[in-house]
């Protein structure tokens, strides 16, 4: 289901995107696999909205009461500054030791370099 644009929002059929955590066992020798991270993909016609933010916030609770995990951790490029952005918003923190290359893509691709953001589970 997805929220659509209007003076009053109504469900609609298509769906916005996605949102929520995974434990990352994707990249065996890089710092954030086997790492609790969060993640969100939102379609272009529904950013803005805060679609992304509800559904994050909504998540991380989640994962504390679901997981032991001592963190979350979230990706995205340096570029991306709407995605890190709502890190920022979330109460993420950079983690830039974490930072890495991402093994998909080559290293003049925009999206080799990924940034890291994390957040401790609290007390």
């Amino acid at each position: 289901m997805a929220i659509a644009r209007g003076r009053s929002r109504r469900w609609t059929a298509r769906s916005a995107g996605i949102c929520g955590v995974r434990v990352q066992r994707t990249y065996p020798g890089l710092a954030v696999n086997d790492q609790l991270e969060i993640g969100w993909r939102i379609g272009e016609r529904w950013w803005g909205q805060g679609i992304a933010r509800e559904a994050a916030m909504a998540s991380i609770p989640w994962g504390w009461v679901h997981t032991g995990f001592r963190c979350i951790l979230a990706w995205t490029t340096r570029a991306n500054t709407r995605s890190w952005g709502l890190m920022e918003r979330l109460g993420m923190d950079r983690r830039a030791a974490l930072d890495f290359a991402h093994p998909r893509y080559d290293p003049d691709d925009p999206l080799f370099a990924m940034i890291v953001y994390g957040m401790d589970r609290p007390t």
